[in-house]
């Protein structure tokens, strides 16, 4: 993949995830909506932001590019985990530190895990990592398994407090 398209990725991404922020309000909180776009400020509703437009796009690049490239799933896939969490650990380790949530540091903090994603699921490709048989196969799971833990989450959020509003 070259800079010039990881580049575009990654402001597509970007644009994509913010928009999931609102998309939910603006289509009236229709139901099926609330799947991808966040329903509420609860930490696990932003990490939609980052895992839907990575998995679409994802998806894409592998049917239509990479699809005898062993390896490029998996390697996204662990990249958009890392990304996620990336985002929890900074959000609550900050939060938690400073005693207040600060927007600005968040949205901020959206913008760099996305770049983090993208660099990382590059290394790893690069790297050779994951490039065992059927590991394109197995991130294929493994991401609609997160999908629809995203949308098993959004109706019934457990009582646990990254599903919980702050």
């Amino acid at each position: 993949m070259s800079k010039r398209i990881m580049l575009i990725e990654i402001i597509i991404v970007s644009i994509v995830g913010t928009l999931l922020h609102f998309v939910y309000d603006w289509s009236g909180q229709n139901t099926v909506i609330g799947f991808i776009g966040a329903v509420n400020e609860s930490t696990w509703e932003h990490l939609k932001l980052l895992f839907w437009p990575l998995f679409v796009i994802s998806t894409y690049e592998y049917f239509a590019f990479y699809k005898n490239r062993a390896g490029f799933l998996m390697s996204r896939f662990v990249a958009t985990v890392i990304g996620m969490l990336f985002i929890a650990v900074l959000f609550y380790s900050v939060s938690g530190i400073i005693g207040k949530s600060i927007d600005f540091f968040n949205i901020a903090l959206y913008f760099m895990a996305v770049i983090l994603t993208f660099f990382l699921s590059k290394i790893f490709l690069k790297n050779g990592f994951f490039e065992s048989k059927g590991s394109n196969r197995t991130a294929l799971i493994l991401f609609l398994s997160f999908a629809v833990l995203f949308i098993i989450f959004t109706k019934r959020p457990p009582s646990l407090g990254i599903f919980q509003v702050p």
